[in-house]
């Protein structure tokens, strides 16, 4: 009878905790829920975070990108229009040369033509 006498005291007094908002047990639970909540919301925002965070990763990216290929375009139009201007040059500078050879070929042409008919002939 002992034995039973404090299981039921065990029991009244697990239920006065459960029921008594005064007593530390109930308190320390009480509080335990609170961090506990105030812990899944800070999990919430700093997932919220972290998804803003790679949104604007994602975005800063493709803004780098469109950039860089801007830029790569814009590059290479310069380089092309300084190709282009070299190239206008040297035909500038070209242009009494290659008239110069052209007499050479014009004079020597008959003589050329007269030595290949030679050489075909003479086999």
């Amino acid at each position: 009878m002992d034995e039973d006498t404090r299981l039921d005291g065990i029991t009244e007094r697990e239920d006065l905790i459960a029921t008594d908002a005064t007593t530390p047990l109930h308190l320390i639970r009480q509080k335990e829920l609170e961090l506990s909540g105030r812990v899944l919301k800070a999990r919430e925002e700093a997932a919220d975070i972290v998804v803003k965070a790679r949104r604007d990763a994602v975005d800063l990216v493709a803004h780098a990108e469109a950039d860089a290929e801007q830029e790569a375009k814009a590059y290479e139009a310069d380089r092309m229009e300084e190709a282009q201007a070299e190239v206008a040059v040297l035909r500038g500078s070209v242009g009494p040369e290659v008239e110069a050879m052209r007499a050479t070929v014009d004079k020597r042409h008959d003589a050329a033509v007269a030595a290949v008919v030679e050489r075909v002939t003479r086999v």
